[in-house]
């Protein structure tokens, strides 16, 4: 893969797969961001910088313990978000040799989206929740619902493949 293939994930939000545990970076699999910088550094290694805040919240769900306190030396304690290395910014950067094949054949990350589009992620948890208030909203109820209502309501059932 060269550069000009790379630079083509500006814009791209990605998927963390299980690959980027294999990156020198916070990022864990199943975290989100958008890809907005890409550039070689003085090593010709490809330099792609990720910015996660619009997943912030969503990110902090998939981390786990794999960092240091003070006062506990001999078990990661931490999270990401709770070390010292958690960019103030909401950016990090993944270093890929140039020549290697595209980065979701490496199991890096996958492109899923444009950074224009709109992306709703929400929790399991939420998700749940989200089905169950979209389930009492049925045609049964249609007299007390807008008819927009109701077909929302079948939309967001088919959307998080409710039970």
């Amino acid at each position: 893969m060269n550069l000009k293939d790379y630079q083509a994930l500006k814009g791209k939000i990605v998927r963390f797969a299980e690959g980027v545990d294999d990156c020198e970076t916070g990022f864990e699999p199943g975290m989100m961001g958008v890809v907005c910088e890409v550039d070689l550094d003085e090593d010709d290694m490809v330099k792609v910088t990720v910015d996660f805040s619009r997943f912030e919240e969503y990110n902090k769900g998939f981390m786990t313990p794999n960092y240091y306190s003070d006062t506990d030396k001999t078990k990661a304690d931490l999270k990401w978000c709770e070390s010292a290395y958690y960019p103030k910014n909401k950016r990090d950067t993944l270093y890929l040799t140039l020549g290697e094949p595209p980065a979701g054949s490496l199991n890096y990350f996958q492109v899923v989206g444009d950074a224009s589009d709109v992306v709703v992620v929400v929790t399991r948890e939420k998700a749940a929740e989200i089905c169950e208030l979209a389930k009492s909203v049925s045609p049964a109820n249609e007299m007390a619902m807008d008819n927009n209502a109701v077909q929302l309501s079948a939309l967001v059932l088919k959307l998080f493949k409710c039970p």
